[in-house]
């Protein structure tokens, strides 16, 4: 009996089930599982079934930073300046994301908000990014720039060739650039944020077509990449709130999470 009153010993801790069926050792295997799920529910949200399946799902998709699928960001009312990448002072909606230490905010530009510019980054965008990175050169360890043509990407990427896929990635390297990210420390009450970064500082293209492309990466997503913090550059399992891991550094250590 006293085994049965200690929450430290499982079920199938008992050297029983050895000698029992397959089906049995499942049963058992079940019951382990079913009994470490009402342990978490009971322990971490004080078995608050309504938050769990729908407080906490609402939050993350009303203010997430990365989308399942294509959505717009939905932005507040409210309008700040920031300089862009070229230090020009912009005017940009935004939306925050709240997680327990560290709020994080995506800014898309006043001017673009009825774009398709205005999407969230998905997997699509983040498939594409990771393809991108593959065209690094040495002038990549210089000036932080990659030259590729969009059809070695759409080869890669979609399914075919047609006008609307050069379109469709045209818009999607600028959401890429036009995109920003901002990390404040919950005790930040400045206004000013801790980090700042975005995935494109800017981009240009080098023929009258439009197919050959030059971007410039971002500073932080170039220091990452030069010090081989990132294994994998954005994967198709990044959560809402992963991407932020690409872009902590030792001034933000205690803002993002260390990879």
């Amino acid at each position: 009996m006293k085994y049965w009153l200690d929450n430290s010993i499982f079920v199938t801790n008992f050297f029983y089930l050895k000698s029992e069926t397959n089906k049995q050792i499942n049963i058992t295997f079940n019951l382990d599982f079913i009994y470490n799920i009402c342990t978490i529910i009971s322990d971490k949200w004080n078995n608050n079934l309504n938050f769990i399946y729908m407080e906490y799902p609402r939050l993350l998709l009303d203010h997430s930073l990365v989308a399942d699928g294509s959505e717009k960001v939905k932005v507040q009312k409210q309008t700040i300046i920031q300089q862009n990448h070229s230090n020009k002072d912009v005017k940009y909606k935004y939306n925050d994301y709240v997680p327990k230490n560290r709020i994080a905010r995506i800014l898309v530009p006043e001017s673009n908000i009825d774009t398709k510019q205005s999407r969230l980054i998905y997997n699509k965008d983040l498939n594409i990014l990771s393809n991108i990175l593959k065209y690094k050169k040495a002038d990549f360890l210089t000036n932080k720039t990659i030259i590729f043509n969009l059809i070695d990407i759409i080869n890669n990427i979609y399914c075919s060739k047609i006008i609307r896929s050069y379109e469709d990635l045209r818009n999607r390297i600028a959401k890429m650039t036009l995109l920003k990210f901002n990390f404040f420390r919950t005790d930040n009450t400045s206004g000013i944020p801790d980090a700042v970064y975005g995935i494109f500082s800017s981009y240009e293209y080098l023929d009258k077509s439009q197919n050959k492309v030059k971007v410039y990466v971002d500073s932080i997503l170039y220091d990452k990449i030069l010090k081989n913090q990132v294994s994998t550059i954005y994967n198709d399992k990044i959560n809402q709130f992963e991407i932020s891991d690409l872009f902590s550094n030792k001034n933000t250590s205690d803002i993002l999470p260390v990879i």
